[in-house]
């Protein structure tokens, strides 16, 4: 007679014993019952700690968002500024030029005025030497 590995026979030994179905189908469903009763309430306290948990302070984040704020800020003034400087230099050097070339002109002009006056004056003293003769 070949003798079976003991792990083989044990649910044959199972497989014997008289189960009362209709007990141990209402323990079943009892211990079925519980389970999800304690799933229930284990999912409400998990979602009441993620309601009414420790939150973080709103001043740290304040802070924080304060200080981020200000840097950017900084950082655009900073921006502007030398914008500004650039455009202040860039005018400035315009209107040295304009003036410049204004003595130019009113110096190129002052010279023609003058050679005008010389010219009308000899023609003056020519017209009035004509006149007297």
């Amino acid at each position: 007679m070949k003798l079976l590995h003991p792990i083989l026979v044990f649910p044959l030994f199972l497989a014997d014993i008289a189960v009362p179905w209709p007990a141990t189908q209402s323990w079943l469903l009892g211990l079925l019952g519980a389970a999800s009763f304690l799933y229930v309430i284990l999912g409400t306290i998990n979602q009441g700690r993620k309601l009414f948990g420790r939150t973080p302070p709103i001043d740290e984040d304040l802070q924080r968002l304060n200080s981020s704020l200000k840097k950017e800020l900084k950082d655009q003034t900073d921006t502007l500024t030398d914008a500004m400087g650039d455009l202040q230099q860039k005018t400035e050097d315009a209107i040295s030029e304009m003036r410049i070339d204004r003595l130019r002109t009113w110096e190129a002009l002052k010279g023609e005025i003058g050679e005008v006056k010389t010219e009308v004056a000899f023609i003056r003293g020519s017209l009035q030497k004509h006149r007297h003769s």
